[in-house]
């Protein structure tokens, strides 16, 4: 949750007011010191409390090619995988679990398949 910039500047005052500083504004307003003292640092810095956007990175790993690669040769281990796209086995499993799918041994499937499919691999 982001406060607002009427709190933040509200806060910022009490530090400075206050005998006890940062600490005592936070205890005051029950928030963390580090809080503060990051609020103090940003409009040090940029002389405003509003809220830094960061730019989004984009996805090293193609969505699009990545699942038709999955449907062509689903018996890819994930290294292969990996290997095939250039990143970490860690980025194979979160892209596959992201997309549903799960791996048992060295088995693909799709998660939400019926009871009787799931007892043909060993748990």
């Amino acid at each position: 949750m982001a406060y607002s910039i009427e709190f933040r500047r509200e806060v910022l005052a009490s530090a400075n007011r206050c005998e006890d500083g940062i600490r005592g504004a936070a205890r005051k307003f029950r928030i963390s010191p580090t809080t503060v003292l990051n609020w103090k640092k940003l409009f040090e810095e940029t002389g405003s409390l509003e809220i830094r956007h960061t730019d989004t990175k984009e996805r090293k790993i193609n969505q699009d090619e990545f699942k038709r690669t999955i449907e062509e040769k689903p018996d890819m281990l994930q290294r292969e995988l990996g290997d095939n796209f250039n990143f970490c086995c860690k980025s194979v499993w979160k892209m596959l679990n992201n997309f549903g799918y799960k791996y048992k041994k060295k088995r693909l499937y799709v998660k939400g398949m019926k009871k009787s499919a799931k007892n043909t691999f060993r748990q």
